[in-house]
Parts: C-alpha cells; structure tokens; sequence
C-alpha cells in the first residue's frame, strides 16, 4: 500500500511540475499581448536606415533585445529587410558601414554589452552574407532614452547603422567657388582602365555638373590626372596606366557634351597609391583620378593646336594603318612600338577632332564563296573594333566594314601572300564624310619567296630588298576598294 502511493506521489509530482513550466511557457509568450510572436512594431517603431540621398531603409518591425542581453530576436521579416543594407554595402566597395550597439543605463554589462549586441548583428547579418570585412566595424553606445518594455523584459532599437566612404570624392574650383563633394569615387579594377562596377547615379550625376560647369565657364579647364600604382601591368597603348585612365574620363566627359578643348589629361605613376584587396573584389584603387581647374591660357590653346597639327600630318602621311597579326581561325593584335606610337596619335586626334570617324575594314583569303570571305572579313573589322574601344577610342566614331577577298595584297599560293591577305585596314575620316576607301597597291611577294644569293654584294642585296618593301609608309596611287557586304541573318 505505501509503494502505491509512494508511486502515485511520484507521478503527480512530475505533473505538477510540468504544468508549472507549460504554464510559464505560455505567459511569457501571451501576457499582455506583446510576446515574440504578437508583436506587430507599434511598440517599438519602426527602424529607419539611410546613407543620405543614395540608401534609405524604414522597416514596420525593429531588432528587440532582452534586458541585459546580447541576443537578439530577430523577426524573419526584419532579417530580409535587413540584407538590403547587406546588399548595399557590397555593391559599394569603397563603403563602410559601422554596426553601432546600443545600451541603456539601467542595463548591466555596459559598454561591453553595446559592442556584444553589435558584433552578433555583423556575424548573423554581414559576416555570413560573406561582406568583406574591412567594409564593416562594431562600436558601443550610450542611450540614456533606450525604449524598453519593462513587463516584457526587452528593450528597442539597440542597435544603429553608419554608413562612411573610405575616398570621398572631392573637386573644387577656388576662383569660381564652384564645389562638389560626395560620398563616392570613380573605382577602377587592379591594373586596368576598367571601373570596377557600373558607376553609380551619384557620379554620373557629377560628371553631368562638371560638363555643365565647363559649359557655362568658357575660360577654364579641367585638368585629369590619372594615376597608377608602379606594380600595375599596363596593357592599354598609352604610355601608363595612369593615362590610360585619364583618357577613360575625358571619353566619358565628351560623351556628356564637354569641349575637348577644356580637358588635359595626364599620367603619373605613384608607389603610395592605395590600392585595396578582398576575397569579393580582388585588387582595386578607389581614388586613382584627381580632378583640377585651372584657367584655359591662349598660350595653352596654341600648344594644343601645334600638336594636333603635327599629329594629323602623320595620320594623314600614314594614310591607312594595317593590323595583320590575324590567324586563319583566331583573332590577335601583337603589341608594339609602331602600334602604340600609332594609337597614342590616334586617341589624341580623336578626342580633339569631333568630327572625325575611324573606318575598319576588314580583309580575307578566298573561302568556299563570297558570303564567307565577307563573314570572315567582318569578324576582324568588328575584333579591331573592340580593342579600338577598350584603348580609348570613343565607340561612336568607330565604323566597320568588309572587303571579304576582293582585294588581296599577297599571292594565295604562298604562305606570306595569305597572311597579308587576313587582315585589317583602318582610314581615317578627318571631317565626317566616309572616305574613299583605297587600298594599296598589292605586295610583290615573287622575290620575297626566293633564297638571297651568297654571293651578291651588299649594294645589290639592298637594291634587292627595297623591290620588296610592303609600301604601306609611302605615297602611293590611290584604287577604289570593292567593298562585299554579306547578309544580315548571316552575321
């Protein structure tokens, strides 16, 4: 009898004790309405985020935290709001966002407890969304007002979101007071003249008031600097890097309505250029361009107008550059010294005569028809095109054509002859108006072909070898170029 109700206690203990908990359980989460689950913001408020004009978040719901606690609850719905702020950080390299947490005085753990509740928020929100680091850091803060619910044992809004720009851009012209200033920057990929992302509304916003700055001040110019760091590979055609960079600008300037005339570009290589390394982005530089006015001297106009003079002289004495490093399936441009001595006239030329156009026309060996030839021609004109582009020259001025294999320079029974057939040549159109597209006059590849003789003296081997020089530097008769266009559904 005293084992059975020994055992009979036993159970209604355990009952009891498990109402109690169930009990609790169920007043904590129901008890006056404002549990985990029932809370719908209005106690709290909402959170408001924002980086001035450029990122602006409200939420309905905030972050609550216990008492004294750095663990937060965070509501599912504010977690997907939340990785807006995530998302903006990383599309935005040169950001950084500073996760501020927040502690009453009436809360124990003070200061350490403000940079507990913030450093969870960066390992829940930012850390595992894979942020670089060095866009976020963790603060503590005091907030004598810190909204709190006392019957529920939670506080709101401890937790607050700075945002700051590691290289704010900044031009100013001291003689007109004319300034602006904002929280971004031109960012260009490790060793290219390529942004590192699209350029964001707030700066393409500042191109179009320096454009309308130049406008409106006729006398002044805008002098671009780009720089380069010494370790950068330079593979644009201009003498650095920096350069490269600067005429990137200047294109994009033009583009935008400035006067070419208002705009001097320069290059300078600096070892203290900062330049920025992440798992996200790699290498970078976020503040490679420097932005000057200065007053537009007569002196400085008549200078710029010599050398245009002196380099549409040599453009002109060229009269068609030939690319001829093409194979007879892939596509390849060598680098050298005559092409970027070329190139560097060029891009000047270009940007300083808005008037001129570039014509690529491309050139082929006889294929098993006409549609071919011409598909094959037009596939290097459209190639020479591209690395026109991405060297700086502006792509509207650009015009592409193909002669297929109505006019070669070579025999196509020799190997020479046809390497000098697979190419392309590029005219220069100096007042807008297509020119007449000539070409030169074929190559005598007859003698090329044969073995020079030992014993031919030096005098004779040099009367030999000039019968054969490609006339590509010389003045010569001009001939109308047959032009083959294929179809359109055949590109």
């Amino acid at each position: 009898m005293q084992r059975r109700n020994g055992l009979y206690a036993l159970i209604t203990a355990i009952g009891l004790t498990a109402w109690v908990a169930a009990g609790s359980y169920l007043f904590s989460e129901n008890c006056c309405g404002t549990s985990v689950d029932s809370y719908n913001g209005t106690l709290g408020g909402t959170m408001l985020i924002e980086d001035g004009s450029a990122f602006r978040l409200e939420t309905q719901k905030t972050i609550l935290f216990p008492k004294n606690s750095a663990e937060p609850i965070l509501y599912q719905e504010v977690s997907e709001q939340l990785m807006e702020v995530v998302r903006y950080v990383k599309s935005n390299p040169i950001k950084k966002v500073t996760i501020r947490g927040l502690y009453s005085e009436s809360e124990s753990g003070g200061a350490q407890l403000g940079r507990e509740r913030a450093e969870v928020i960066r390992q829940q929100l930012f850390v595992d969304s894979e942020t670089p680091p060095y866009q976020i850091t963790v603060e503590a803060g005091l907030r004598k007002s810190l909204l709190e619910d006392v019957e529920n044992g939670v506080v709101f809004g401890a937790v607050e979101f700075l945002f700051t720009c590691m290289a704010p851009f900044k031009v100013e012209d001291l003689t007109t007071k004319f300034k602006l200033e904002v929280d971004n920057n031109f960012v260009f990929n490790y060793s290219s003249v390529d942004f590192l992302l699209d350029l964001p509304p707030v700066m393409q916003d500042v191109m179009r008031k320096m454009v309308v700055y130049l406008d409106h001040q006729t006398q002044r110019q805008l002098i671009l600097t780009g720089y380069n760091h010494p370790d950068e590979k330079n593979e644009s055609t201009l003498i650095n890097l920096g350069l490269a960079r600067a005429n990137k600008m200047r294109n994009l300037l033009i583009k935008l309505g400035a006067n070419p005339q208002q705009i001097t570009v320069k290059g300078i290589a600096d070892e203290r250029l900062a330049v920025f390394n992440s798992e996200l982005y790699q290498k970078f530089l976020p503040n490679a361009m420097r932005f000057e006015f200065d007053v537009l001297r007569a002196e400085t106009l008549k200078q710029q107008k010599r050398r245009f003079s002196k380099v549409e002289e040599r453009l002109k004495e060229m009269q068609v550059f030939r690319f001829k490093d093409f194979g007879k399936e892939t596509n390849k441009i060598v680098m050298n010294d005559k092409l970027k001595a070329y190139m560097n006239d060029l891009i000047l030329y270009i940007s300083r005569n808005e008037k001129a156009k570039i014509y690529c026309v491309g050139h082929s060996n006889p294929s098993k028809s006409k549609e071919k030839s011409a598909i094959k021609g037009s596939k290097r004109a459209e190639y020479v095109r591209n690395f026109l582009k991405k060297h700086g020259i502006l792509e509207e001025r650009i015009e592409t054509t193909t002669a297929g294999d109505s006019h070669p320079l070579g025999e196509e029974n020799t190997r020479y002859g046809q390497q000098i057939n697979r190419r392309v040549d590029l005219f220069i159109s100096y007042d807008g108006s297509q020119p007449k597209l000539y070409a030169l006059p074929p190559v005598d590849v007859s003698v090329k072909d044969k073995k020079v003789n030992p014993k031919m003296n030096l005098g004779q081997r040099k009367k030999k070898t000039e019968t054969t020089k490609n006339p590509i530097d010389s003045t010569v008769e001009e001939k109308t170029l047959e032009v083959v266009v294929p179809q359109k559904d055949s590109l």
